[in-house]
């Protein structure tokens, strides 16, 4: 616990500091034009006396956003009429990053007979596979495959539905 207490003792003391200038920034010229100094004196320090600091209370999020959505692009533009150019570039990379995410849909392709290759006639495959069965060129895997249709082909014809 004395650990926690003074890990606080230096968030304590600044905001502390900051406490006498709350009110008079409070009806700011500048109408608080300083994000960090705004975010600090209304919302952080306030939130830091009613909870408590945490770890990572810090501004850096909204300066690396800054930096990669201001910053940089600001560079692309020619410097003229600004800020319609960074949400045009903004908007295009969001874009291109939507599209790039999506999944295109592979439409099937109907497909369409126009002639007739050959015909071939079932009753006949015995005739034909024995015929190519008795070519002594042909492989042994061919010949298994083929007596294995052959057993196949017996077995459905023959059956009793």
């Amino acid at each position: 616990m004395d650990k926690i207490f003074k890990a606080r003792k230096p968030t304590m003391k600044l905001v502390s500091q900051l406490e006498p200038y709350e009110s008079s920034l409070k009806h700011s010229k500048s109408e608080l034009q300083f994000p960090k100094l705004h975010s600090w004196i209304f919302h952080i320090c306030s939130s830091i006396r009613e909870f408590g600091a945490i770890n990572g209370y810090t501004t850096e999020t909204y300066e690396s956003l800054h930096k990669d959505y201001v910053k940089k692009l600001y560079k692309l533009t020619n410097k003229k009429k600004i800020e319609k150019q960074i949400m045009k570039i903004i908007r295009r990379k969001a874009i291109i990053t939507e599209n790039s995410l999506k999944e295109i849909p592979k439409t099937p392709i109907a497909l369409k007979y126009s002639k007739k290759l050959y015909e071939f006639c079932i009753q006949n495959a015995e005739i034909y596979i024995q015929t190519r069965m008795n070519n002594p060129d042909l492989e042994k895997e061919i010949k298994l495959g083929f007596e294995k249709f052959l057993e196949c082909l017996d077995y459905t014809c023959h059956q009793n539905y």
